[in-house]
């Protein structure tokens, strides 16, 4: 059922109300490996804007960043919930299952958002690197990159924001530049995203288009399994991703059809009218978080 599944998600990630009707097998979710022990729990609002030509539609995620001796891992809460339910209902319906419908009003009555950022990433703090894994299409994807990349400029500006007292840090990463706010009072050299090696928690970060946008709304310690899921992925380089899913976003049927070859799935997608959208022709916005 796994390829039904992600086929699912990609076609709620349209944000359009969809009825799927499928023939298909495979297995359940990958299995999870414990890499450490999170002891900090960061909850962030993040706000972007996926079409530049569009400036006013603008869509919320709720990010959760866990931080452990070792380890920290990155990833939306709202996805991970999305995937729970839909995994869950199509493992109870069982093997015999032959249609399903996973529309905008099912997943309101489950308080589930549309969209949402289906990457994952896991920072390895001892040694310097991170771990993205992400999707596109029906595949599994995997890149590593060092952690010591960023070139922070800190700044004499201070505010304060979640009653911290925080410092002002500017960076032009990757395409953009980024206003940073991050706090001495909380020795973690972590940030929300791939942001990392402030000398102290990021709270706040935004950059100067105000497309990308992250602000801490909640700090709680515990104890919590940091876990990796263990998917067959494809190795590749950031700037190989980067291309794929640029090719996905200019036309996703394409790209799903290449990715599951001889898989029996009917696809009826509507737009906010109410009208069938012409997937042949359908090309997702693209606007990314890193442009070059």
């Amino acid at each position: 059922m796994k390829k039904i599944l992600i086929f699912l998600l990609l076609l709620f990630s349209f944000q359009a109300p969809a009825q799927i009707i499928f023939n298909n097998g495979g297995t359940a979710s990958a299995p999870q490996e414990t890499l450490d022990t999170a002891i900090v729990k960061i909850g962030y609002s993040a706000f972007s804007v996926p079409d530049t030509l569009n400036r006013k539609k603008v869509i919320e995620d709720y990010l959760i960043l866990e931080i452990g001796p070792k380890y920290s891992k990155y990833y939306s809460e709202n996805v991970r919930r999305r995937d729970s339910l839909m995994r869950n209902m199509i493992e109870r319906a069982g093997s015999n299952i032959t249609n399903i419908n996973f529309d905008a009003d099912f997943f309101k009555s489950n308080n589930i958002k549309p969209g949402g950022d289906g990457n994952v990433i896991t920072k390895k703090l001892t040694e310097n690197k991170l771990i993205f894994t992400g999707k596109i299409a029906n595949n599994d994807y995997e890149y590593e990159e060092p952690l010591n990349e960023m070139q922070w400029q800190i700044e004499p500006d201070t505010m304060t924001f979640l009653s911290y007292l925080c410092q002002k840090a500017t960076l032009n990463f990757r395409g953009r530049q980024y206003e940073a706010w991050f706090t001495y009072d909380i020795p973690i050299f972590n940030g929300p995203w791939k942001f990392h090696g402030l000398p102290g928690l990021i709270l706040k970060i935004s950059d100067n288009k105000n497309e990308y946008r992250f602000e801490c709304n909640e700090i709680s310690y515990q104890i919590s399994p940091i876990t990796f899921e263990k998917n067959n992925y494809i190795k590749a380089s950031r700037e190989d991703f980067l291309k794929l899913q640029k090719k996905f976003n200019d036309n996703p049927l394409e790209s799903l059809k290449g990715s599951m070859p001889g898989t029996n799935i009917k696809m009826i997608v509507k737009g906010s009218d109410g009208q069938p959208i012409d997937m042949e022709k359908f090309k997702r916005p693209y606007n990314p978080i890193e442009l070059n």
